[in-house]
C-alpha cells in the first residue's frame, strides 16, 4: 500500500478515535473530565508526528464545522472560541513538534527505561502547552484571573492528566507491537 494513503488512513482512524473519546465526559465545573485527551496523547504516542498532526487537523476542522465531535458532543466555531478552546489549541500546537522531538529522542537511544522516560516527559509537555494555552484562554474569555483559571482548569486535572499519560504509554507500547 502507497505510504501516503496509509498515512492518511491512519490519521482517518485516529480522527475518529479522538472524536468517539471526546463523548466520554464528565462535567467537572466549566471544564470537563474527557478522554478526549487521553485519545490526543496515545495518537501522539503511536502515530508519526505528521500523522497525529493531520488527525488533530481534520478533528479541529470537523468539529469546527460543526460536527458534533467535542467533548459533550458540541461543535462549532465557537466552542474553539470559548472558553475550554484554547486546550484542543494547545494540543494542535503541541502535537507535531513534540511528538518529531519525542521520535528522534527515541530513535538515538537504546535504553527501554530512556525511552520509556522520554515518551512520558512527552506527553506531560505536549499536556502542558495545553494547558498554557488553555488556561490563558479561559481567562480572556471568562475574565477571570490566573489563580481562577489555574483552579478550574488545571489544578483539578493534574493527577488524571498524569494517569492518563501513563496509560497512553502502556497502550501504545502494546499496540505498536502489533502495527509494525
Amino acid at each position: 500500500m502507497n505510504e501516503s494513503l496509509k498515512d492518511f488512513i491512519f490519521a482517518a482512524l485516529f480522527t475518529a478515535f479522538i472524536a468517539v473519546s471526546a463523548m466520554i465526559t464528565v462535567p467537572l465545573g466549566p471544564i470537563p473530565f474527557t478522554l478526549q485527551t487521553f485519545a490526543i496523547t496515545l495518537v501522539m504516542f503511536i502515530a508519526k508526528p505528521k500523522v497525529a498532526l493531520l488527525s488533530m487537523v481534520i478533528y479541529i476542522l470537523l468539529g469546527a464545522i460543526g460536527a458534533p465531535i467535542f467533548s459533550s458532543m458540541k461543535g462549532g466555531i465557537g466552542v474553539l472560541m470559548g472558553p475550554t478552546g484554547g486546550f484542543l489549541i494547545g494540543y494542535l500546537l503541541g502535537i507535531f513538534p513534540v511528538g518529531l522531538a519525542m521520535q528522534k529522542f527515541n530513535e538515538k537511544s537504546s535504553s527501554t527505561g530512556t525511552k520509556i522516560a522520554v515518551t512520558i516527559v512527552s506527553g506531560i509537555v505536549l499536556t502542558l502547552i495545553a494547558y498554557v494555552i488553555g488556561t490563558v484562554q479561559f481567562m480572556v474569555v471568562m475574565n477571570q484571573t490566573l489563580a481562577v483559571a489555574l483552579a478550574s482548569c488545571v489544578i483539578p486535572f493534574m493527577l488524571i492528566d498524569l494517569a492518563k499519560i501513563i496509560v497512553a504509554w502502556i497502550l501504545s507500547a502494546l499496540v505498536k507491537k502489533h502495527l509494525n
